[in-house]
């Protein structure tokens, strides 16, 4: 049984991860689209497959992201959705808005093709670190803003909290 801070893919899901960094997203969908016209649900579940399941953006990110994409002519919205008959049962494909990739669209992809692969490259060794450390990590960043929002720290407790992490520090680049 996966813990509660693991995902579907053995990985630890990080919350305060922003995904792709700036205008990542929108070239990761460019990317997923290359290879078939997809739907918003296709695509959330391709960014996350992608990602390795350290980010699955949220309807409320993906469809203004694609929305933004049709807006700039880089994708076109299908409707009904393309070659319903050959969806598989039970998907409801025929309700769903398709996106494609536009020639102005593949322009683009082709544009940012290194900066793409250089994305997928960082997402998947940001996705080989071990769930122990990353839990270790986001646990001693929690405890220092929790320290430093609840309490006015003296010059003393300051000076305390610094030498700890310093000594963290040293600590780590003996390993």
């Amino acid at each position: 049984m996966k813990s509660s801070e693991e995902n579907d893919f053995g990985t630890a899901r990080i919350k305060k991860q922003r995904g792709f960094g700036h205008g990542g997203l929108r070239l990761i969908l460019l990317h997923l689209l290359q290879q078939k016209a997809q739907h918003g649900y296709e695509l959330m579940n391709g960014v996350e497959a992608l990602s390795f399941g350290l980010y699955r953006p949220s309807a409320g990110v993906i469809y203004p992201a694609l929305n933004q994409l049709v807006d700039e002519q880089l994708l076109v919205k299908l409707e009904p959705a393309p070659d319903i008959e050959q969806e598989q049962p039970g998907t409801h494909a025929k309700n769903k808005v398709f996106y494609q990739i536009t020639a102005l669209g593949q322009e683009e992809y082709q544009h940012n093709a290194t900066h793409i692969q250089h994305i997928l490259d960082r997402v998947k060794k940001r996705a080989t670190r071990p769930l122990v450390v990353v839990r270790a990590i986001e646990n001693l960043r929690f405890a220092i803003h929790l320290k430093l929002e609840q309490e006015n720290l003296t010059a003393q407790q300051a000076q305390q909290l610094a030498d700890i992490l310093d000594q963290t520090v040293r600590q780590i680049d003996q390993i």
